[in-house]
């Protein structure tokens, strides 16, 4: 009874008053305890080359608005020009990769890459998409079921002219999005059957945010292909 009564009394004390000033959690506690509170969005941007996505924008997200950020690039720029030394092919794409590897850890956001092979300049989505070939749009879904992300910003949507590379990532970006939701969609691979069982986007919508670079930018956002909403931008930003 004696131990009993002890720790009845001091748990009263402990109610009736509050720990000594220094004793208690610190700001940086309370400030921890608020941000693991948060329901995260997860944010996926997605393009075609490692120099092709916004680094303001990036850290932005990641950094300003604490979401978490994953940028998808489909090739490793391997195709394109070195004026700063002799690598060419293979070895510019390894540097390219380095590069982008530095600078996405500096904007806080994950790095993916597909298997897409730049191979240049592209006059049309069609020559893309044809020499890419299916195992792109494949790699693209693997990694929306692995990231599983709340909004998809398509770097290149609603760009039909200029480079192909470009095209072929604004037009393939909504079909990954399309088709990580879809439970028939299978994947190939040593993890296919777990990666197989969890679609993303079939029971919340991913929200696709379209940025046209023309001349008159338009905003477009739509739910998993489900529907559309646009939005005129007469400031042009």
């Amino acid at each position: 009874m004696a131990g009993a009564a002890a720790a009845y009394l001091a748990a009263s004390a402990l109610a009736q008053f509050p720990p000594a000033p220094g004793t208690g959690p610190g700001l940086p506690e309370t400030i921890e305890a608020i941000e693991s509170a948060r329901v995260t969005t997860r944010i996926l941007f997605v393009t075609a080359h490692p120099d092709d996505e916004s680094a303001a924008t990036l850290t932005y997200l990641a950094r300003g608005l604490h979401a978490e950020v994953a940028l998808l690039t489909l090739t490793r720029g391997e195709g394109g020009q070195n004026d700063l030394g002799p690598e060419q092919a293979p070895q510019l794409g390894l540097i390219r990769t380095q590069e982008l590897l530095a600078a996405t850890r500096a904007y806080g956001v994950r790095l993916y890459f597909t298997r897409a092979k730049d191979f240049g300049y592209s006059k049309t989505p069609e020559e893309t998409e044809r020499i890419w070939g299916d195992q792109v749009l494949e790699d693209m879904v693997r990694v929306i079921r692995g990231f599983r992300p709340n909004i998809v910003i398509n770097g290149w949507g609603g760009v039909h002219g200029g480079h192909g590379h470009h095209q072929a990532s604004g037009l393939l970006t909504p079909k990954a999005v399309q088709l990580a939701a879809d439970s028939s969609f299978k994947l190939h691979g040593p993890s296919a059957e777990e990666e197989d069982s969890t679609p993303w986007g079939d029971r919340k919508p991913v929200v696709v945010v379209d940025l046209d670079r023309s001349e008159a930018p338009r905003v477009t956002c739509f739910l998993s292909m489900k529907f559309r909403r646009s939005t005129e931008n007469p400031g042009g930003k």
